[in-house]
């Protein structure tokens, strides 16, 4: 524990952090990736598309994927 960084690595570049009132940042790699506040969750990514994935009941067998379309599908 780092102050207010729950720090999950051993070279501190995996963390939880209560970043300010009620938001939580999730650091990946090093980067806040995953941001969890009120009616939000943010899922960024190092150069794929982020995608959520929700499995079956049955062991994990299957799942659907939300995924976000590429940047050059986006227009305007």
């Amino acid at each position: 524990m780092n102050g207010s960084e729950l720090r999950l690595d051993a070279d501190g570049d995996t963390s939880i952090t209560a970043d300010t009132d009620d938001r939580i940042d999730v650091k990946i790699a090093g980067n806040d990736r995953i941001e969890l506040s009120t009616g939000l969750i943010s899922i960024k990514n190092d150069g794929a598309q982020s995608q959520v994935r929700l499995y079956c009941e049955s062991n994990n067998a299957h799942y659907v994927a939300l995924q976000a379309p590429a940047h050059a599908d986006f227009s305007g």
